[in-house]
């Protein structure tokens, strides 16, 4: 993954990402934020944004980009008020590990989330991917592979 990958402006987000980001609402928590740059747009837009990151120094570049709040956390640790939109975008439900850690994170992330609040994430099955390069991003064990 190149490194402009996480400067992106909303105008180079793939349609997912602009669906997903169009559909957040009211104060959003934005879960594995990365660098910002979803948080920066939903900013940009009025919207109330709380950006969590467990990498200190992701959370140093947002805070540098102008996300108002920028925090350093893990969502399995993660205490606050509830949000109307957890989002989770480019894979980073991830973080749940396998069938039991999603099993684990719903029944966690609700109290996360207001009564009629939303959960907005993606997800990718590499085994249904024509894109060799995920296989080789997510498992670069696989790097001499290509898909045929």
């Amino acid at each position: 993954m190149q490194i402009n990958f996480f400067f992106r402006k909303p105008q180079d987000f793939p349609p997912l990402e602009r669906i997903s980001l169009d559909l957040c609402r009211g104060h959003v928590l934005d879960v594995g934020a990365g660098t910002g740059c979803h948080s920066l747009e939903l900013q940009n837009r009025g919207l109330s944004v709380c950006a969590i990151d467990i990498t200190p120094e992701a959370v140093e570049i947002m805070q540098k980009r102008g996300i108002k709040d920028a925090r350093c956390a893990d969502i399995f640790d993660f205490k606050e008020k509830p949000f109307d939109t957890i989002l989770i975008l480019n894979q980073g439900i991830g973080l749940v590990e396998n069938l039991p850690g999603l099993d684990r994170f719903l029944k966690d992330v609700h109290k996360l989330a207001k009564l009629d609040g939303q959960i907005l994430f993606d997800s990718l099955d590499v085994r249904c991917t024509n894109n060799s390069t995920h296989l080789v991003e997510l498992f670069p064990i696989f790097k001499h592979l290509t898909c045929a």
